[in-house]
C-alpha cells in the first residue's frame, strides 16, 4: 500500500479490498491522513432545546449519535460544532416534525480553516435568527441556509438563501481555482482527492477532445483544461454551472447542464466519468458503443457498479491499462478506484 504521508505506516485495509485486488490483480492502494481529513461533513441535528445532538444516524435507526471532538473531522469543524451546541435552537423532531434546525453541513476552506455552513431549515425563517447568532459568535467563511419541510429522508430542499461571507468556497486544484457553491458536490477528503487528480492529469491523453460526464463544478475537468485542446463538462445540476463559470474557465473548457443520458451524444476523444454509486447511464455506455472514443478514465465510488459497467466495456473491446484504490474514507469498507482504459489493439 502507498502512503502519501510515510510509506512505511502500517494501515488496515478494507475488506472488499481482497475482492478488489482478486479482480485487477496488484494494484496500489494509496492512503492520506488518517485523522483530521474530512473536510466536509453533512450531519443530522436532533435533541431537544439546550442539549442538541448533532452527527450521524446509528446503522438501521433514525437516532444519532453525537460527534464531539470526531477524530475524522477537521479541527475547524469540531471547533464550529462546538459553537453551534453552545447556541439557542429548536432541534428537529421527526415525528412531530417540529423544531428548527434539521441538518447542517460544514465545509472547511483549506486556505483560511474557516467553514462555510449551511443551516438546514425546517421550513421559512425558523433559522434566521440562528444564523445572526452565529455570525457574531464564530469566525465563518460563510453562513448559508437551506429550507426544507415535511416528512423526507432528503436533506437539502430547493430554496438556498445565502446569509453572510462569499458566496462560493474556492479551491485551487493543481493550480486552478474551482469555487463551490454548497449545493454542489465535493469530496470530502479534498488532500487525497489532489492525489487523484495529478494521478488522472498523468494518466491523460495529451492534446485531445475530451468530455467529462456527472462533473460538478469542474473539480476534475477544471484542473485537467490546459492539457486538452477543448473540454465539455456535463452535469445536471445548475448551481454547478453558476460555480464553474464563477472559477473563470479557460476558453476551452464548455459546460452544459444536462442529464448524462441526453448529452451522450457529446463524445470526443476522450471521456472522463466519475458517476454516482448507480454506475454509468445506460445511453451512455449505448453511445459509448458507438463512439471513437480512444481513452476512458472512470473514477468510481461503488465496486460493484464499476465492476458492471467494466464487464459491459470489455465486451466492447475495452482493456484496462491501469487502476489504482484510494482510501478517500479511512476505516471504513470503501476504497475509490481510478481505472484507465484504451481499446485493444486489432
Amino acid at each position: 500500500m502507498q502512503d502519501i504521508d510515510n510509506p512505511s505506516t502500517e494501515f488496515p485495509t478494507p475488506k472488499i479490498w481482497k475482492e478488489i485486488q482478486q479482480y485487477f490483480g496488484g494494484i496500489p492502494l494509496v492512503k492520506g491522513k488518517l485523522t483530521n481529513w474530512r473536510t466536509r461533513a453533512k450531519l443530522a441535528v436532533r435533541g431537544q432545546l439546550g442539549s442538541p445532538k448533532i452527527g450521524l444516524f446509528k446503522p438501521g435507526t433514525h437516532e444519532v449519535e453525537d460527534l464531539i471532538d470526531c477524530i475524522d473531522h477537521h479541527p475547524s469543524i469540531n471547533e464550529a460544532l462546538d459553537a453551534l451546541r453552545k447556541s439557542q435552537f429548536h432541534p428537529y423532531d421527526e415525528i412531530s416534525l417540529s423544531g428548527d434546525l434539521r441538518y447542517v453541513q460544514l465545509t472547511v476552506h483549506r486556505p483560511t480553516k474557516k467553514i462555510q455552513l449551511v443551516l438546514v431549515s425546517n421550513g421559512e425563517g425558523k433559522c434566521d435568527n440562528l444564523a445572526k447568532h452565529l455570525e457574531k459568535s464564530h469566525d465563518w467563511h460563510s453562513i448559508w441556509i437551506n429550507t426544507q419541510e415535511g416528512s423526507t429522508n432528503t436533506i437539502f430542499g430547493p430554496k438556498w438563501t445565502h446569509h453572510s461571507g462569499p458566496r462560493f468556497l474556492e479551491e485551487n486544484l493543481l493550480g486552478r481555482r474551482v469555487c463551490f457553491h454548497p449545493a454542489c458536490f465535493m469530496q470530502a477528503h479534498m488532500d487525497l482527492f489532489e492525489v487523484i487528480l495529478a494521478d488522472i492529469r498523468a494518466q491523460l491523453l495529451s492534446n485531445k477532445k475530451v468530455t467529462e460526464f456527472y462533473s460538478g463544478v469542474g473539480a476534475i475537468g477544471l484542473p485537467l483544461a490546459d492539457n486538452c485542446s477543448a473540454i465539455t463538462l456535463i452535469e445536471i445540476n445548475s448551481y454547478a454551472e453558476e460555480s464553474f463559470y464563477k472559477s473563470s474557465p479557460p476558453p476551452n473548457a464548455t459546460f452544459v447542464t444536462s442529464p448524462a443520458k441526453e448529452s451522450a451524444h457529446l463524445l470526443e476523444e476522450v471521456l472522463i466519468v466519475d458517476p454516482p454509486r448507480k454506475g454509468l447511464d445506460k445511453e451512455l455506455l449505448n453511445m459509448i458503443r458507438e463512439s471513437s472514443l480512444e481513452q476512458i478514465l472512470y473514477l468510481s465510488c461503488n465496486f460493484e457498479s464499476l465492476k458492471r459497467d467494466l464487464e459491459l466495456l470489455k465486451e466492447m473491446g475495452w482493456v484496462v491499462s491501469k487502476a489504482t484504490g484510494y482510501l478517500l474514507f479511512p476505516n471504513t469498507n470503501h476504497v475509490e478506484l481510478l481505472v484507465s482504459l484504451g481499446k485493444a489493439e486489432g
